[in-house]
């Protein structure tokens, strides 16, 4: 959608650049780089799914671009956990069950974790400029979407175009075979070798590796996160407090 739309202009070469985060050392002209240069364009927007937990990328960013605009969505924190575990196994960085992998991969579990940062950003960058989707009121309802992103500055989008889910969730054939193309994808990309990637992804060299096994129960997952369900459920209070209006996810 935002590719289509007039005035915007987002990475060519990969969907996310991580910056701000991890590729900072590289300086402005390789940032700039990733973009296409069209002369109409208004708008730099790119998405980054790992700015929101990174001091880093929220110090950098105020610094360099202190009037940005910043979209923020929010899932709820059982599904958001079970999708980053899944994102882990499908990279074949880990087999472990879902209590196991959050010892190796806190992360599954932290980074649902959400008011806290959210209130860093307020405060950067004012409370004006952070706008709040939740993933739940999205979904579905690309038209709501469309129209969120209009009222915020960018230009009309077109919903014509069929909309698929990306990245849906998968379980390696080979764990070896799945970890060891991550890694050696990584070293293309650090070398700026994006072409390479596509191509592989063009003759279906990704769902073949990072796909056919067998996912883990979505009960089992779900049991697994169990001892966190009391940290989601002051969290989403807190998110209620910060933002006047409670998330859409529930727990008994």
């Amino acid at each position: 959608m935002l590719r289509s739309a007039e005035g915007v202009r987002l990475p060519q070469r990969v969907k996310e650049t991580f910056f701000f985060d991890r590729h900072f050392d590289r300086g402005f002209p390789w940032y700039f780089a990733q973009f296409a240069a069209r002369p109409t364009d208004q708008w730099f927007v790119e998405v980054g799914p790992t700015y929101f937990f990174s001091k880093n990328a929220l110090q950098r960013i105020k610094e360099t671009i202190p009037q940005a605009r910043i979209v923020v969505t929010l899932r709820d924190p059982v599904r958001r956990s079970i999708s980053h575990y899944l994102h882990v196994r499908r990279r074949g960085l880990t087999d472990l069950s879902i209590e196991r992998a959050i010892e190796a991969f806190p992360g599954i579990v932290n980074q649902s974790i959400y008011a806290r940062k959210l209130e860093s950003w307020f405060s950067r960058f004012g409370r004006n400029n952070v706008e709040i989707m939740f993933y739940e009121d999205v979904i579905g309802n690309l038209p709501e979407f469309a129209r969120m992103l209009v009222g915020y500055g960018i230009g009309e989008l077109s919903l014509k175009e069929p909309h698929k889910r990306v990245n849906a969730a998968s379980a390696p054939r080979s764990r070896f075979l799945a970890k060891s193309v991550e890694l050696a994808v990584g070293k293309l990309r650090s070398a700026s070798l994006h072409r390479i990637v596509e191509i592989g992804k063009s003759v279906g060299l990704r769902d073949a590796v990072f796909s056919g096994g067998v996912l883990p129960d979505a009960r089992d997952m779900e049991q697994g996160l169990s001892t966190w369900k009391s940290d989601f459920m002051r969290d989403r209070m807190a998110l209620e407090r910060l933002i006047g209006h409670a998330p859409p996810w529930k727990y008994d």
